[in-house]
C-alpha cells in the first residue's frame, strides 16, 4: 500500500484491496495513514478528490454521518474530471438509506438529478433515474416514483428495464410481500449478471435485499449465491457495487451460514463484518452485538 498511488489518483482506492485489508486491521490502519498523507501532498484538485473518496470509504465502514460531506466534496471537484466519483458518492448515499444506515433525504435525488446534463453514458443516466426512484420509494413519495417508472417504461433499452423492474420488486417487498419480491429479484439478477450493461446501484441493492428475503424463507444456499459477487479481486464497476454494501453482505452471509449449519463460515463472516464495519456508531450497536454473539456461540464449535 505504501508504494501505491493508484487508489488516490484513479478512484479505485481500498476496493481494489478488499480481500487483503478487511481480514487484516493493520492494513486498514496503514490505508488510513496513506490517504491522510495523500490528501495533503498532491495538488488541490486531486486533494479534494481524495478527500471525497476517503469520506465515502469511512461511510461504508460505518461512519455514515460523513456521507453528506463526501457528496459535497465530490460535487465541488471540477467536472468533467470527477463525474464518476460524484455519481458513486450519491449511489453510496442511496444504498445507505436503503440499508437503514441513514435517513432517506430528498437531497439524494436532487444531487443525482443535478448530474444528468453532464453525463454522457446512457447507463449512468439510467442509474440516476434508479437513484431518484429508490429515494422516492424510501420516502414514500409515490408521485415521484410513478414518474420515474413511467420514464423508464418509455425507454425500450435493456438498461431501463434493469432499473425499473427491481424498483417494483423492492416496493413489493417493503410492502410486506417479501417472498414474491425475493423471487422477482432473484430472476432479475440472474439476467442482470449476463447483461452487457450494468446498473451498479441496482446490482448491489437487488442482491442484498433478495438474499435477506430469501433467507427469511430458509432458502439459504440460493440466497448466499447472490452475495458471492463481493469475493475476489474487484475493480471499477464491481468495486463500486461491492464497497457500498460489503459490511451488510458479510453480516448476511454469516446469518445464512448459520442457517445452513456451517458454524465455521458463520464465524468467519461475522468476523469479517466486524472488521469491515470498524467505524460503526453506537446507533448500529445491535448489528455489532449480533455478530459478536454469533462468534461467541460458534467459535469453538466443531
Amino acid at each position: 500500500l505504501r508504494d501505491s498511488v493508484l487508489p488516490a489518483v484513479a478512484g479505485l482506492w481500498r476496493a481494489i484491496y478488499l480481500r487483503a485489508t478487511i481480514p487484516r486491521p493493520e492494513l486498514v490502519r496503514a490505508w488510513d495513514r496513506l490517504n491522510a498523507t495523500a490528501s495533503v501532498n498532491v495538488d488541490r484538485y486531486f486533494g479534494r478528490a481524495i478527500k471525497g473518496l476517503v469520506l465515502v470509504d469511512r461511510a461504508t465502514r460505518g461512519d455514515w454521518q460523513v456521507i453528506d460531506e463526501a457528496v459535497r466534496e465530490n460535487s465541488e471537484f471540477p467536472a468533467p474530471r470527477n463525474l464518476g466519483s460524484r455519481l458513486h458518492a450519491i449511489r453510496v448515499r442511496a444504498l445507505g438509506e436503503l440499508q437503514g444506515m441513514i435517513a432517506a433525504d430528498p437531497r439524494t435525488a436532487a444531487a443525482a438529478r443535478d448530474l444528468v446534463p453532464r453525463l454522457d453514458e446512457p447507463a449512468q443516466v439510467i442509474e440516476v433515474e434508479w437513484i431518484v426512484g429508490l429515494s422516492a420509494l424510501m420516502r414514500g413519495d409515490s408521485a415521484t416514483l410513478g414518474s420515474v417508472l413511467q420514464r423508464l417504461a418509455a425507454d425500450t433499452g435493456g438498461a431501463a428495464s434493469i432499473a425499473r423492474r427491481p424498483l417494483r420488486a423492492i416496493g413489493m417487498g417493503r410492502g410486506g410481500q417479501r417472498a414474491p419480491a425475493a423471487e422477482s429479484l432473484l430472476t432479475l439478477e440472474r439476467a442482470h449478471t449476463n447483461a452487457p450493461t450494468k446498473i451498479w446501484g441496482a446490482f448491489a441493492a437487488d442482491r442484498l435485499l433478495a438474499a435477506q428475503w430469501l433467507g427469511e424463507s430458509r432458502r439459504y444456499a440460493t440466497a448466499d449465491s447472490l452475495l458471492r459477487f463481493t469475493e475476489g479481486f474487484v475493480t471499477a464497476g464491481p468495486a463500486e457495487a461491492t464497497i457500498s454494501v460489503i459490511p451488510g453482505v458479510y453480516l448476511e452471509r454469516s446469518r445464512l451460514a448459520e442457517g445452513l449449519g456451517d458454524r465455521a463460515r458463520a464465524v468467519k463472516f461475522a468476523t469479517l463484518f466486524l472488521r469491515a464495519f470498524d467505524l460503526a456508531p453506537p446507533s448500529q450497536r445491535l448489528l455489532v452485538d449480533e455478530a459478536q454473539a454469533r462468534i461467541r456461540r460458534f467459535r469453538n464449535s466443531p
